[in-house]
C-alpha cells in the first residue's frame, strides 16, 4: 500500500514525493517505492526489540503474500 496508493489523505503519495520517489534520484526515493524495501522498513519499525531473523522473516512472508496475491489478480 505505501509503494502503490494514495492512502488516506494523500499520505502516502506525500511521503513518497518528499522522499523522491516519483524520480527515484536518490537511494531512499528508490527505496520507497520498492516492495522489498518496503517490507524490511516496515517490519523493522514494528518489531524493533526482536532479532534480524524475526525482522527478516515478517518480510519474506510479506512479499510472498504480495507476489501470490499479485498472481491471483493477474488470472
Amino acid at each position: 500500500m505505501i509503494t502503490d496508493e494514495e492512502g488516506p489523505f494523500g499520505i502516502f503519495s506525500s511521503i513518497r514525493q518528499a522522499l523522491g520517489g516519483e524520480s527515484q534520484k536518490t537511494w531512499l526515493g528508490r527505496g520507497i517505492v520498492c516492495h522489498w524495501c518496503v517490507s524490511i522498513w516496515v517490519s523493522g519499525l514494528l518489531n524493533a526489540d526482536h532479532d534480524l531473523r524475526d525482522i527478516l522473516a515478517i518480510s519474506a512472508g510479506s512479499i510472498i503474500l504480495d507476489e501470490l496475491l499479485a498472481r491471483r489478480l493477474m488470472r
